[in-house]
């Protein structure tokens, strides 16, 4: 495994640097006004770090000594069926949003999404469906000011 993680840690390292150098040539701006290269160079910088400390990761499973475990097969199918079942959504949240509406349907998405992954409480499955819809909304549409689908109803 640490192999996998050290060739995946440098090559992304290397684009880092790669997007880093070219977003260094592009004019950069300020904090308050900035240019093309900003945000480019910044998000470079981020997966940098976090390039290194996969890289460090690597580096330190394979000095430990290793013990081999094979993966339960049991539940792969349950994992695998769990991940169709959230792409399924996704693709049924894009399809029906403009209908129903930004708040309707990211509720519905919410709710769902936490009962495929067996998020029990429906109480709290509802209040954070609820929290987070709203929170949302407010960021992007009052704040932000994004145009979100009002859908059918309006809202």
């Amino acid at each position: 495994m640490w192999k996998k993680d050290l060739f995946s840690g440098s090559v992304i390292l290397f684009l880092a640097l790669a997007v880093a150098y070219a977003s260094w040539q592009m004019p950069f701006g300020q904090m308050a006004n900035p240019g093309p290269g900003f945000t480019p160079f910044w998000s470079a910088v981020l997966l940098g770090v976090f390039s290194c400390l996969a890289l460090s990761r690597a580096l330190r499973q394979r000095q430990a000594p290793s013990t081999v475990l094979s993966p339960p097969e049991s539940g792969l199918l349950e994992k695998r069926s769990r991940s169709i079942g959230v792409i399924l959504v996704l693709c049924g949240y894009a399809l029906i949003i403009e209908h129903l509406g930004y708040i309707l349907t990211t509720g519905l998405l919410l709710i769902t999404l936490l009962r495929i992954l067996e998020y029990r409480n429906w109480w709290k499955t509802g209040l954070i469906a609820i929290l987070t819809t709203l929170a949302s909304f407010v960021l992007f549409d009052y704040w932000l000011q994004v145009p979100l689908p009002r859908g059918v109803w309006g809202w």
